[in-house]
């Protein structure tokens, strides 16, 4: 199972349960992750690639929260 496949099924898993939170921050990875593969025109990231994007996403969002 891939990267990809976990989060994908966390989000399902996230969709049952109604936790709304979950349901944001993995559709905002699963959009970003989309987003660089159509800028580097592969069908699908590597495992690395993706947990080397997540990283960036959340060191982004801390320290857009460090700021406000």
């Amino acid at each position: 199972m891939t990267l990809l496949d976990t989060i994908n099924a966390d989000l399902n898993k996230a969709l049952k349960e109604h936790d709304s939170l979950t349901v944001s921050a993995l559709r905002l990875m699963l959009a970003h992750i989309h987003n660089v593969e159509i800028a580097k025109g592969v069908k699908n990231l590597a495992n690395d690639e993706i947990r080397g994007e997540i990283y960036k996403i959340v060191k982004k969002y801390k320290e857009s929260i460090d700021v406000y």
